[in-house]
């Protein structure tokens, strides 16, 4: 079983709330993302542990239902990490981001309009040289 820190975890848990409310703290989740998340992300969806806090093992079924939901939630981050870092045109953790995801969800929607916001912040980037430039 691998373990993330205590503040990882409160990172994850903070990252949570402000998709719950809807807020996009872009900033903020950029800088999780970069002090701790980040290097942990593989980790995101292992705290499904086989133990419970107590040591007690859980059936199969529950240990089933946990794996999955915390897998789940790392795709959230992952996504959530995307379209904050492309708020904050930090292109390059987006666009690896983004890919991570295209490769995990080729058909989604959601995986696509990201990529279309992806699209638009690189479009505006090049309008914007191209201004500085004249």
């Amino acid at each position: 079983m691998t373990f993330i820190s205590f503040h990882c975890l409160e990172a994850r848990d903070q990252l949570r709330k402000w998709r719950e409310v809807n807020e996009r703290r872009s900033e903020e989740i950029v800088d999780l993302w970069i002090s701790c998340l980040g290097a942990n992300a593989a980790k995101l969806g292992d705290e499904s542990p086989y133990y419970n806090r107590c040591g007690c093992v859980l059936s199969f079924k529950i240990f089933f239902m946990i794996t999955v939901i915390f897998i789940h939630l790392e795709w959230m981050i992952l996504e959530q990490v995307a379209v904050a870092s492309l708020d904050t045109h930090n292109i390059t953790i987006g666009e690896d981001l983004i890919m991570e995801l295209k490769e995990r969800f080729p058909k989604s929607d959601r995986v696509r309009l990201v990529q279309k916001e992806n699209i638009m912040v690189n479009e505006e980037f090049i309008l914007i040289l191209n201004a500085l430039i004249k």
